[in-house]
């Protein structure tokens, strides 16, 4: 009877292990996804020279995917402009760019403990 329980305390165990390990490597693999994400949009806007089409399409792209991007564009004067789904990109906002800022939204879910934040990735061109 003894050999009993330990075998199934620790199988047990194993499995509770197995489920935390499988749901941080899954957080994880989602934070992975949207700095690969802010990467490729990062390069295809400089790529495009700021294309107000191209900025569009990675926000809405952005928002399909469940990530929250907003684009900062910072021209030679200093003016800066917000670029986010509510706000497209036009071709005025993308004369003249000097600078850019990109900021992913994303959540980081743990689901075995229960736990959701909202996490950020910046990048600066």
């Amino acid at each position: 009877m003894e050999l009993v329980i330990k075998t199934f305390l620790g199988l047990f165990f194993m499995l509770l292990l197995m489920t935390g390990g499988i749901s941080l490597i899954s957080a994880q693999t989602t934070a992975e996804n949207a700095r690969d994400f802010k990467n490729m949009v990062l390069t295809e806007i400089l790529d495009s020279e700021y294309d107000a089409d191209t900025i569009n399409y990675y926000v809405t792209m952005a928002n399909d995917m469940a990530y929250d991007l907003t684009v900062i564009l910072k021209n030679q004067k200093g003016d800066l402009y917000t670029v986010d789904v509510s706000n497209p990109a036009t071709v005025d906002m993308t004369a003249e760019v000097t600078e850019t800022y990109l900021k992913v939204k994303y959540l980081y879910e743990i689901p075995f403990i229960g736990m959701t934040m909202e996490n950020s990735i910046y990048s600066y061109a």
